[in-house]
């Protein structure tokens, strides 16, 4: 937190603002139905002791989301057995003065605006909302949704985000920029729900990582400016090669706003790919140039401005731009 808040210090074109977690396992293993488990922390023994770090997170100037957001659908019976451990922790973090959550559940929802209907929620990636109607529908029932996080498919698709922009004036939109998830993942919403028995999407990325990155939705830092443009200022980073539940290092925040800031002049292609925007831990056999070097050739923001709407069902059908774009990146590099 001192160090985020360090960073902020630093930086005139972005800032820090929002800072989001959930009670790390073992803790959690009577809620892991209701938000996503994202790793082990033994240090956090109560829900006090998480408090104890969002009231500090709190002080330093940052706002606080909870994410109480696995899409995993969950019985009556079920719900009626953990219910008593699910309002203790509503109750204690509304106690605290958070009621900022990420919900991607519509059940959730439900108990949430019965029970609780002066909470703000914010609609996860984890929903994997693709059209329209269903932010539509979604918001018609819960008008009380601040904000959509988008799904990381739809992060080039402009002429989707334009309209919810047009639609959803008061709604705000964020995005995330760093995830380093396969396009097309045909299990996201599993992976958000449960870690048993995962698909393993690490090997398809594995087998032709470099086309796999330049298909995924990861946004280049000197690309926000265009997202700003339409109206979208909230961009989400993800902390990568580590879990949420004991975050050691921001290297992964100190990169990417170090090239938002400052431009990527003084990177070479193995930081880029290593520290701005991970996504191939082997980097060993890169040759050792600029990223100045193959800038030109990564997907250009302007082919998706004028064909996002496209790339649901021309990819790889009749539209091979993103192969192109990393067959010559490889000859770049390799």
């Amino acid at each position: 937190i001192d160090e985020m808040k360090e960073l902020n210090s630093k930086l005139k074109k972005s800032q820090i603002k929002t800072l989001y977690n959930s009670l790390p396992f073992p803790l959690a293993k009577n809620l892991e139905d209701f938000h996503s488990r994202r790793g082990i922390n033994f240090n956090i023994k109560t829900i006090e002791d998480m408090l104890k770090y969002i009231k500090y997170a709190k002080k330093q100037g940052f706002d606080f989301v909870y994410t109480l957001n696995s899409p995993k659908p969950f019985t009556d019976t079920l719900f009626e057995k953990r219910q008593k451990e699910l309002f203790n922790l509503l109750d204690k973090l509304k106690d605290n003065g958070c009621t900022k959550f990420k919900v991607a559940n519509s059940q959730l929802l439900n108990i949430l605006a019965e029970k609780y209907p002066e909470f703000e929620i914010h609609a996860s990636t984890a929903f994997e909302f693709h059209n329209i109607n269903q932010y539509d529908n979604l918001i018609k029932n819960y008008p009380n949704i601040k904000l959509f996080d988008i799904a990381t498919d739809e992060n080039r698709n402009f002429e989707f985000l334009k309209n919810l922009r047009k639609k959803f004036p008061n709604v705000e939109l964020e995005i995330m920029v760093n995830e380093p998830c396969l396009r097309g993942c045909p299990a996201r919403i599993a992976h958000c729900a449960t870690l048993f028995s995962e698909f393993n999407c690490t090997q398809i990325i594995e087998k032709n990582w470099l086309e796999e990155f330049c298909k995924s939705g990861v946004i280049y830092p000197w690309n926000l400016g265009y997202y700003s443009a339409l109206g979208i200022n909230r961009f989400k980073l993800v902390c990568i090669r580590q879990v949420r539940a004991d975050i050691k290092r921001i290297d992964y925040l100190t990169y990417y706003l170090d090239a938002v800031e400052n431009g990527i002049e003084k990177y070479s292609v193995k930081e880029f790919f290593k520290k701005i925007l991970y996504f191939h831990a082997d980097t060993k056999d890169f040759k050792n140039i600029q990223l100045s070097e193959i800038i030109k050739y990564l997907p250009d923001i302007n082919h998706f401005i004028k064909n996002s709407n496209k790339c649901a069902q021309d990819c790889s059908t009749n539209c091979f731009y993103c192969h192109k774009c990393a067959e010559n990146i490889r000859k770049m590099i390799l």
